[in-house]
């Protein structure tokens, strides 16, 4: 527990956090630019612009490597400043590594939901309109992307709880990535950089039909729908928090040949 603590403040404490909250939040500006540039003719509500940006324009390559930034790289920092030894000498491998895998999820997946937080209000801030059902586009969406049926019943609380929940995941899932490939590579910047060309890789997969399209790793937590509220939440949890689960154990396996390559 006092290793977990100590990573944790050094994940959420850190600049780094911040910086890699603010690349989603440009990466998300960015994309919706032009939508937002045109407030003063569109009657797009606030909700929607934070759609197109959030699950369109190539979205994943930002968040991807904005949730890896906090912490992914901390297992090289250890290794190359020596600390890893230390610390292993007062804990367990695996123990220092669960502590590793937590608090890598956890600032992946606070900077996720923080910058879309940030950038909702800005969307709120040009348009002024949270969400409108004059449109129709939210009831035709129903069934198709996750939680939208709270929006049409007017529980937009549940949805943004829910929404944030989903995101908080996928978050914690690419930074756990990154944190995985990095100590294969022994590389800082092998961290951020693998959720970027990984999303790439794997939508390609996705696109030529060697991986179904609504297990999309890349849009899961925002674009596949299993059924109402929680049961695709459930789902989406099940789902990357196996794979998290699964790298874990990869990690493991990968500290104890580090450790003994180098002790």
């Amino acid at each position: 527990m006092r290793a977990l603590r100590a990573e944790l403040r050094r994940a959420l404490l850190s600049p780094l956090f911040f910086v890699g909250t603010a690349v989603i939040v440009l990466g998300l500006l960015y994309g919706a630019s032009v939508d937002l540039a045109a407030s003063a003719i569109s009657q797009t509500d606030a909700l929607s612009v934070f759609r197109y940006s959030y699950c369109f324009n190539n979205s994943f390559l930002f968040v991807g490597v904005g949730a890896a930034i906090p912490f992914a790289g901390s297992f090289c920092e250890d290794y190359r400043t020596g600390m890893l030894r230390l610390q292993l000498t007062r804990e367990s491998r695996w123990r220092y590594l669960l502590a590793k895998v937590l608090a890598c999820a956890v600032s992946g997946g606070a900077a996720v939901v923080l910058a879309c937080a940030v950038f909702f209000c800005v969307c709120v801030a040009f348009r002024g309109e949270a969400a409108s059902l004059d449109t129709g586009e939210w009831a035709a969406l129903v069934g198709h992307e996750p939680f939208v049926e709270l929006i049409v019943e007017g529980r937009l609380l549940l949805y943004g709880l829910l929404f944030c929940a989903a995101q908080f995941i996928y978050g914690a899932f690419l930074a756990v990535f990154g944190l995985v490939i990095s100590m294969f590579a022994l590389y800082a910047y092998a961290a951020y950089a693998a959720p970027f060309i990984g999303g790439i890789v794997f939508v390609k997969l996705v696109n030529i039909g060697l991986w179904p399209m609504n297990l999309n790793l890349m849009t899961l937590a925002y674009g596949s729908y299993f059924g109402e509220g929680l049961q695709t939440l459930a789902v989406i949890a099940g789902v990357y928090g196996s794979l998290v689960a699964l790298m874990a154990l990869v990690g493991l396996h990968r500290l104890g040949v580090v450790i003994d390559h180098a002790l």
